[in-house]
């Protein structure tokens, strides 16, 4: 015997010692009655000890196939990774002269054969990861799958003809699903295949037959190459009862019978077995088209907790078949096993994957830490998961390698549990079950943790028993003299009122025909709901907010079972309406942002611009591209949701006027630029685009900013007052397309379809109302200007007015060489030397015409905004000192927003420094103001008292600048 084998052989139990020892002996008889030579390698003896010591599978293949352990180790394969794309290789060139199914199936075993030989090895030896074993794993079936599918059809198309996809007018090949393991690319040794079979549409062939049954005898074909058991066993069993109707459904569908199986018949379970899957074939635009119809099964696009309540029901099927079946030693259905785990994160990514598109990821471990990432898990719960996952999965591999069979029974004679905790690196099978069952604790332990029911109840006793009073209010016929007693108790003032609106709410209620799941989430909210608002100092007019919201997602039971799994969400939403009535309009507009409440760390801290294109474009990724509505309406449903977390923190006092205001502009202008983005993409896929000089990367087209966004001072409900330029080209020029037009109804079509865009309202509101009459010649003039026009104008037309409108301009989206263009010809304008007198004369002469068209009057009110000493005089004394010193102080030319300008007009000592400070301090106040007169759904009137300090000291300034020197 070998000396390097004996050194081995010692450190193996006796046992265990015996068994390899006797292997050894007949892998040498092999040889000699075969004539094969023992592999050469330095490493062939000391990894054949640890290998065969773990595993029955690799003796029976060396002992059997000598030559195939020979060749992995002569050719190296055995101590290579696989670089992408190797298995397709080798098989293709194996395959390369088959010429018949019988040879095909031969040689498709032994591939298989030499390649889990290969993979076994390699894992029990450590010479690679656990994760690299599953990679592997799926690599093999993919390339078995793939190419015996390719060959196959090659075969059949030459016999029968070629279906042909009427919307390419391309070959159709037969789409495989892959689920489960293999669809996340993390198959495990000796698991099966889930498949799917589907084809794009019926259709006929020229020999009349169907594409049905041109891919029913195909996808048999494929089954029998791939599961038949032949001398040389089988390339991987499959199973195809995930398909629609399980085993008495057709075995092939066409995506309308695909799809339509999954609008009237699925089930929650398929949605979490879909959750993984893939088409194993390459990229093309059948398969894309695929995986939408998948993804729009499994995915909504709202947080949808009713996964939970789901689980919870797969949760009572496993509970009984614990106990019918005894799988305390299952480590994958078993308690704490692999399955809650895979739950644990299919239940995440269904209830969030169709807002947050990243957990769409197929991979268990991608998604563990994905979810850590999103904050759906802790990072110790998350470690934890991951941790296990990997161990589970490890001993799932060894154990199936014992004997290549498909178990996940621990054994349970002494022999196979000391190979198997050899195999894991333990010392015992002692050490090994308790690391194993410490992992099962912790997984099972998370698992009961998201499917516990959440507690709404309150935990003061006094609170409990006001719940229970509310319940009991509820669910009996209301008698006016008890409730109103129970009402003023529970903390509301106006009972009568109260009782008024909860019975017209169980009579609306009671005419939507609820379903009776829809009906028991009712009634199970509302009790808890009324004691949370009869805790509210203004319980009568939450109420009254609330009522509404409530009637709007009854209809919706979704939105009830998202409050009931998350009591947080039910007190924000509580709390904010009780502050706003500008956020209780607009949850119960759209209720979808619901969603947004659940994670206050999010909800109060709006993310910077940078995030903002980074979170759009992330929701935008799954939307189909060539749907440009759909992709509008996640870009309306975005603006919504990110202006409801400004609002939030807003009236939580958790951001400063100035971040408010920031925060605003940011979203105006992320979702004005990805619109023109779109609009533009959508007009040059049918027109072609302009031929322009090679400088301009954005089809010549900017976005100059006036106004409120021009000066970065957006409120929640202001206009977005726009001027569009293009680059000097000939206008009578065509564009390049297939359906040409002018340069000039090209800019015109784009410029309407912006303005189309932002100003329609849907059911998901609407982006922003646009003003396009600041661009020159007003509502006169051109739509789209070219650049040398617009300074031409500005230099030889324009009026004051309008040189004081371009102090808050600047480029803020598209042509960014058109943009710095726009710069130096604001630059230039605002530079110019004027008369101190009449530029003085002009504004003056302006504001009071605003002020005579434009101010409120209203007896004890003041009009905040055009009122003397109100924001629109501080506003025309900031542009007012740009117009008049910019001459020759250019750093007030620098920023368009008032109160870095003011910072201007104090650094270079032009205003007193008092006067500046009351003129920055009463537009932050102003402007505090009205942002939460928005949010009350009040009007910018303030009584006759307010702001008085403010108003006195600013129109004295005024005076000062325009009257007294004048």
């Amino acid at each position: 015997m070998n000396k390097i084998l004996e050194q081995c052989l010692q450190k193996l139990s006796p046992d265990i010692r015996q068994l390899v020892q006797q292997a050894w002996l007949d892998y040498r008889t092999t040889l000699k009655n075969t004539t094969t030579n023992m592999p050469e390698h330095n490493d062939f003896i000391p990894s054949l000890c640890r290998v065969w010591a773990s595993s029955n599978f690799v003796i029976k293949n060396c002992i059997r196939y000598p030559k195939v352990i020979l060749d992995l180790f002569s050719s190296g394969d055995i101590l290579l990774e696989y670089v992408k794309g190797e298995y397709t290789k080798k098989l293709k060139k194996l395959l390369s002269n088959v010429q018949t199914h019988h040879e095909l199936i031969s040689t498709l075993r032994k591939f298989r054969r030499r390649e889990m030989l290969r993979i076994a090895w390699r894992d029990l030896a450590k010479w690679t990861q656990p994760i690299k074993t599953m990679n592997d794993l799926s690599a093999l079936a993919d390339t078995c799958i793939g190419v015996t599918n390719e060959l196959l059809q090659k075969w059949q198309t030459d016999k029968y003809g070629t279906p042909v996809n009427k919307d390419t007018n391309k070959p159709m090949t037969l789409l495989i699903v892959a689920m489960g393991k293999l669809g996340a690319y993390e198959l495990n040794f000796s698991s099966d295949v889930d498949l799917i079979y589907c084809y794009a549409h019926d259709g006929e062939l020229e020999n009349g037959m169907t594409y049905h049954t041109f891919f029913l005898r195909l996808a048999q074909q494929l089954t029998a190459a791939l599961d038949k058991v032949t001398a040389n066993g089988f390339v991987f069993r499959v199973d195809l009862r995930l398909r629609p109707y399980g085993s008495s459904g057709a075995i092939v569908n066409s995506f309308s019978a695909f799809a339509d199986y999954y609008q009237e018949h699925g089930r929650d379970w398929e949605r979490y077995a879909l959750v993984k899957a893939r088409i194993i074939n390459h990229p093309s635009h059948a398969s894309l088209a695929l995986l939408r119809i998948i993804r729009q099964f499994v995915y909504r696009n709202y947080l949808d907790y009713s996964a939970i309540e789901s689980l919870r029901k797969l949760q009572l099927m496993i509970n009984q078949e614990l106990l019918k079946k005894g799988l305390e030693n299952n480590i994958k259905r078993g308690a704490g096993g692999i399955r809650e785990i895979e739950f644990i994160s299919q239940t995440h990514k269904v209830i969030r994957g169709g807002r947050q598109f990243r957990l769409q990821t197929r991979n268990t471990l991608k998604s563990l830490i994905l979810l850590r990432e999103t904050g759906c898990l802790t990072e110790i719960a998350a470690r934890d998961l991951m941790t296990a996952y990997k161990f589970l999965r490890n001993v799932e591999n060894h154990l199936q390698m014992l004997n290549d069979q498909q178990t996940h029974e621990l054994p349970t004679d002494t022999l196979s549990q000391k190979r198997i905790a050899y195999s894991m690196r333990y010392v015992n099978w002692k050490n090994f079950k308790l690391r194993l069952n410490h992992y099962q604790k912790l997984v099972h332990h998370y698992f009961l943790t998201l499917i516990a029911q959440p507690r709404l109840e309150f935990t003061e006793q006094a609170s409990r028993e006001l719940e229970q009073q509310m319940r009991k209010l509820w669910g009996q016929s209301i008698d006016n003299a008890d409730t109103l007693i129970l009402l003023n108790q529970a903390g509301y003032t106006d009972a009568k009122e109260a009782i008024r609106l909860i019975i017209a709410l169980k009579e609306y209620a009671n005419k939507q025909k609820l379903s009776h799941a829809a009906f028991a989430h009712l009634n199970r909210l509302m009790p808890h709901l009324l004691a949370i608002i009869g805790g509210n100092k203004n319980s009568d007019m939450v109420l009254n907010r609330m009522i509404p919201l409530i009637e709007v997602i009854i209809k919706h039971s979704v939105y009830l079972v998202l409050l009931l799994e998350n009591p947080i969400v039910l007190s924000q939403a509580v709390t904010l309406c009780a502050i706003s009535p500008w956020i209780a309009n607009q949850l119960t507009s759209y209720p979808l942002l619901l969603d947004e409440l659940l994670d206050p760390k999010t909800l109060f801290t709006p993310p910077t611009t940078k995030k903002l294109k980074k979170l759009l474009n992330q929701q935008l990724n799954s939307t189909p591209e060539a749907n440009i509505e759909q992709q509008l309406e996640a870009i309306r449903w975005f603006k919504q949701a990110h202006v409801l977390r400004v609002a939030a923190a807003d009236v939580t006092g958790l951001l400063p006027l100035m971040r408010v205001s920031d925060y605003l502009t940011d979203i105006a202008t992320v979702v004005l630029n990805k619109v023109r983005e779109l609009v533009l993409h959508e007009l040059i896929a049918e027109y072609g685009q302009p031929i322009l000089h090679k400088k301009y990367k954005q089809a010549g087209f900017c976005i100059v900013a006036y106004g409120k966004l021009g000066g970065i001072e957006l409120g929640y409900n202001s206009d977005l007052d726009l001027v569009f330029l293009k680059p000097v080209i000939d206008n009578q020029a065509l564009t390049n397309g297939k359906n040409p037009i002018t340069n000039e109804q090209f800019y015109t079509r784009l410029g309407k379809k912006i303005i189309q865009v932002m100003n329609q309202t849907h059911a998901s509101g609407f982006l922003y109302k646009l003003d396009l009459r600041l661009r020159p010649s007003g509502s006169a003039g051109l739509l789209v200007n070219s650049v040398n026009a617009f300074a031409e104008y500005q230099h030889t037309e324009a009026w004051d007015w309008e040189h004081q409108a371009l102090v808050r301009a600047r480029p803020i989206a598209g042509e960014i060489s058109l943009g710095r263009e726009f710069s130096k010809i604001r630059i230039a304008i605002l530079q110019r030397q004027r008369s101190v007198k009449l530029t003085r004369q002009n504004v003056r002469e302006m504001r009071e015409k605003m002020r005579l068209t434009k101010e409120k009057h209203q007896a004890g009110f003041f009009d905040l905004k055009q009122g003397k000493g109100g924001i629109i005089d501080i506003e025309f004394i900031a542009q007012y000192a740009v117009l008049r010193w910019g001459h020759h102080y250019p750093s007030l030319l620098e920023y368009p927003d008032n109160v870095r300008i003011f910072e201007r007009i104090a650094m270079e000592g032009l205003m007193r420094i008092k006067d500046i400070s009351l003129l920055s301090e009463a537009y932050k106040a102003y402007r505090a103001y009205i942002h939460q007169s928005a949010l009350q759904n009040q009007t910018e009137l303030v009584t006759a008292n307010d702001f008085q300090f403010f108003r006195i000291g600013v129109y004295r300034i005024w005076e000062q600048l325009f009257i007294e020197k004048y």
